[in-house]
């Protein structure tokens, strides 16, 4: 059966860029059969500029319940074969369903193919680059945070996988992308694209900027992935929890504050003394540079 792209887009006040996102998904080389707009409650207005395009965009209105509540009633109305989530301060490149959904028939088994990005500040200057990612049987690299696989804007996953999962947990919030990737790596090989296809937003305004949230969401995360399955985690759970306070301090000692960042590496330690090992090789790295 040819594959059908159902795009879903998130939107909450990001009024200056969702046109943008909608015409990054529009414009594929391998169009989607739908792209669904689902403004999560917005209080500027976003969704209204988006009215020249009533007729190639699908909007849908729901009171502010966060964005993975957002995407998953995108997907519960979604027609495709396939769903590709979008977040509306993002845009794509054309090719990006082309090349995932070719990824995805070459890896027998795989229900979700990611992708490469690039960084971009709030005004669209590339600041980094990422083409390395998680792929094959990935599920334990992935719980020990040694893999990537994007963010919410990178993945393409068979819709019916996705909807057998429950979707994102809307209880997590920036965990949910990490979370629903480990769901679908346990279920078989994902597959990869190693290049930049998708403009990512890493915008100050950006939950991820909430390094208390990060730090008890992804706890979460790791605590439900272990009741999920404890016979694949168990052994890994204390340097996953070790890997967790290394980013959480790094995130602490980028933004300058120095106290957080250094209990948290103490926590690290505690977990895994090794983490301790790891820290000062990035630190005599960059020393390096």
């Amino acid at each position: 059966m040819e594959a059908r792209v159902s795009v879903v887009i998130p939107l909450y006040n990001h009024a200056d860029w969702v046109v943008g996102a909608v015409r990054s998904a529009l414009d594929q080389t391998y169009p989607p059969i739908e792209v669904i707009v689902v403004d999560d409650g917005s209080t500027d207005h976003g969704s209204a500029g988006l009215e020249d395009l009533a007729d190639e965009v699908h909007v849908m209105h729901q009171m502010n319940a966060g964005v993975a509540m957002a995407r998953n009633r995108g997907a519960a109305t979604a027609v495709g074969s396939h769903v590709a989530f979008l977040d509306s301060d993002d845009t794509w490149y054309p090719q990006k369903l082309e090349l995932q959904l070719q990824a995805l028939d070459s890896l027998p088994g795989a229900c979700v193919a990611h992708c490469g990005l690039e960084v971009v500040d709030d005004v669209g200057h590339v600041v980094s680059t990422r083409v390395e990612g998680a792929s094959g049987s990935s599920a334990e690299d992935l719980f020990l945070q040694k893999r990537w696989m994007g963010t919410g804007s990178t993945d393409l996953v068979h819709l019916e996988v996705f909807r057998s999962l429950g979707g994102f947990d809307s209880n997590l919030s920036c965990s949910a992308d990490w979370d629903l990737n480990l769901r679908l790596a346990e279920l078989g090989p994902v597959a990869f694209v190693p290049l930049p296809l998708v403009r990512y937003r890493d915008s100050d305004a950006g939950m991820h900027r909430d390094v208390d949230l990060m730090c008890s969401d992804m706890m979460a995360a790791v605590t439900k992935a272990l009741a999920r399955d404890p016979d694949r985690y168990f052994g890994l759970v204390r340097p996953s929890l070790a890997r967790i306070h290394l980013m959480v301090s790094g995130s602490y000692l980028h933004s300058g504050r120095l106290l957080q960042a250094v209990t948290h590496l103490g926590r690290a330690a505690l977990w895994d003394p090794s983490a301790l090992l790891y820290a000062l090789g990035i630190i005599r790295r960059r020393r390096q540079v």
